[in-house]
């Protein structure tokens, strides 16, 4: 690996820091961003599946500077990051505009990491190899977030089931045994508690 340094290592551990402040406006402006994703978005989001989603993003962030200062993993990768901090931060706006609101996530995005990954972009298209820009780009579209949640999917919670029965009598059939209240009530329950568990 070429040993020239282009980026210093304290402008590297910007990524982790403006993420971390990103991460807190995401969390705790407003309604934060599982209720706004649910209100707003209809898409059923926690926010301890937030914390799941987000966590090992941070990480992993933090983890890429880490080795990047090192020297241990090349520093084209900052590209990856810039590519991730701007559609990460740039895709609020329409959902804002959309909706009339300024979305959890949206200012921290816009003041600190879109300017972080935009200037990041214009040092590393000039001293950056095209093969280099091109894998930063690459590996900084393949980590967008989005993509992260759809591979999280499985592990995150499922939205609450509600139902009604259309007899006050219902009671009175289980009391009663009744062979067409039992089986209904224990599929509804079996179902109930597979949605609870998963």
């Amino acid at each position: 690996m070429d040993s020239k340094r282009y980026f210093r290592p304290g402008w590297v551990w910007l990524f982790p820091t403006a993420y971390l402040i990103h991460l807190l406006d995401e969390r705790f402006y407003w309604i934060g961003t599982a209720r706004f994703a649910t209100e707003y978005l209809d898409i059923y989001f926690t926010d301890a599946a937030w914390l799941w989603v987000n966590l090992p993003s941070l990480l992993l962030v933090a983890l890429v500077s880490w080795l990047v200062v090192r020297g241990t993993w090349p520093e084209w990768l900052l590209v990856a990051l810039a590519v991730h901090f701007l559609a990460h931060s740039l895709g609020r706006l329409p959902t804002s505009v959309w909706h009339g609101t300024i979305q959890p996530g949206l200012v921290s995005g816009l003041l600190l990491c879109a300017p972080l990954g935009l200037a990041t972009l214009a040092k590393g298209l000039r001293v950056f190899s095209r093969r280099e820009l091109t894998l930063g780009f690459v590996v900084g579209i393949a980590s967008i977030q989005p993509l992260w949640h759809f591979a999280m999917l499985p592990w995150l919670p499922s939205p609450p089931a509600v139902t009604t029965s259309g007899s006050t009598d219902w009671a009175h059939g289980l009391a009663g045994q009744d062979p067409e209240i039992e089986p209904i009530t224990r599929n509804l329950l079996s179902r109930l508690s597979r949605l609870s568990e998963g």
